[in-house]
């Protein structure tokens, strides 16, 4: 049997601006002294919080609807507009600017 997935909802993952913990060093080096409370992070990760904010958005105008119309709702309402390194998400009239 063969399975195959289908991402529904992509989300910005490159270079998003995160707060970062002032333990350790931006590069992790020894000897580095470079400390910051924000970098930019990568990965999925960080396209995580964006979707998750996205459902969360969703959820408190429709708190009874459980992940499956959260789900439909999110990818047959939007409209995506691309620029030059944003993505523009529109929601229900709501715009959302999602930088990457």
């Amino acid at each position: 049997m063969m399975y195959l997935m289908q991402p529904d909802v992509a989300a910005p993952s490159i270079d998003i601006l995160a707060s970062y913990t002032l333990r350790d060093s931006l590069t992790g080096l020894k000897g580095d002294t470079q400390f910051s409370e924000f970098t930019l992070m990568s990965g999925t990760s960080m396209a995580c919080p964006h979707v998750a904010g996205v459902a969360a958005y969703v959820k408190s105008f429709h708190p009874h609807w459980s992940p499956a119309p959260i789900r439909s709702a999110i990818i047959t309402t939007c409209e995506i507009k691309l620029e030059r390194y944003t993505v523009n998400l529109i929601l229900r009239n709501e715009m959302f600017q999602l930088v990457a």
